[in-house]
C-alpha cells in the first residue's frame, strides 16, 4: 500500500506500473467519487476521467451554491444529492462530507487527492487570480470568484481536521468501493495517463 512506503518511491512505482494494472481499477465502473481538500485538483480530475470513460459529470459546488453565495437548506440539499447519485451513471467530484452516506454507498470507485496542505493552499490562492471577476465553469450561476479567509483556514486545518472524516467514511460506507488514494500531482498524472478513452468516449 501507498502509505507503507516513502512518496518518493511511491511515485516511481506508480509510474512504472503497467497502464493496464491501473485501469483495471476502473474496469466496468459506473459511479466514481472524487473526494479531497479544496484546491487538491478536484474538478480537474474528474472533468478528466468523466470525458475519459464518457461518464456524466457532476460538479458539487455548482449544484450546492445558489447565486450570491447562498446555500441551500440541509434538507433540501441532501434531497438534490439523493436524486443526483440515483443515476446510473456518474463521475461525482467534491467533498461535502455531510453527503458522504448518500454518495459512498452507491460508488463503484472513489478516488481520494490526499495532496499536502501546502499544494492545495497553492491551488485556492491562485484559483481566484485565474477567474477574478468571473465565475468557474465548476462554480453555480452567480457565484463569482472571491478571496475567503475562512475558506483559507478551512484548507489550513483539513488534514487535521476533515481528513480523519474521511478516512473513517471510506472505511465505513465505501468499503466495498475501489479506492484510489493519490498523494501527489505526480500520482494523480500518472493515474489520469493510465486511463485510456473508452470507445462511447472516443465516438462523441
Amino acid at each position: 500500500m501507498p502509505g507503507k512506503i516513502s512518496r518518493g518511491l511511491w511515485q516511481l512505482v506508480l509510474r512504472a506500473r503497467p497502464r493496464a494494472d491501473l485501469t483495471m481499477t476502473l474496469a466496468g465502473a459506473r459511479r466514481i467519487l472524487v473526494i479531497g481538500c479544496s484546491g487538491a485538483g478536484k474538478s480537474t480530475l474528474g472533468r478528466a476521467l468523466a470525458e475519459r470513460l464518457g461518464l456524466p459529470l457532476v460538479h458539487l459546488d455548482a449544484a450546492y451554491w445558489l447565486p450570491g453565495w447562498s446555500q441551500p437548506a440541509s434538507a433540501v440539499w441532501r434531497d438534490k444529492v439523493a436524486g443526483l447519485v440515483a443515476a446510473d451513471a456518474w463521475v461525482i467530484e467534491g467533498n461535502y462530507a455531510s453527503t458522504f452516506d448518500l454518495r459512498m454507498p452507491r460508488a463503484d470507485v472513489i478516488v481520494f487527492l490526499d495532496l499536502p496542505t501546502a499544494t492545495c493552499l497553492r491551488g485556492i490562492l491562485w484559483r481566484p487570480l485565474r477567474h477574478w471577476g468571473k465565475q468557474r465553469p465548476d462554480m453555480a450561476p452567480g457565484c463569482i470568484e472571491r478571496y475567503d479567509w475562512p475558506f483559507v483556514q478551512y484548507v489550513w486545518r483539513f488534514r487535521d481536521k476533515e481528513r480523519p472524516k474521511i478516512l473513517k467514511a471510506v472505511k465505513t460506507l465505501g468499503a466495498h468501493a475501489k479506492l484510489v488514494h493519490l498523494r501527489s500531482r505526480g500520482e494523480v498524472r500518472a493515474f489520469v495517463d493510465a486511463v485510456t478513452l473508452t470507445p462511447s468516449a472516443k465516438a462523441s
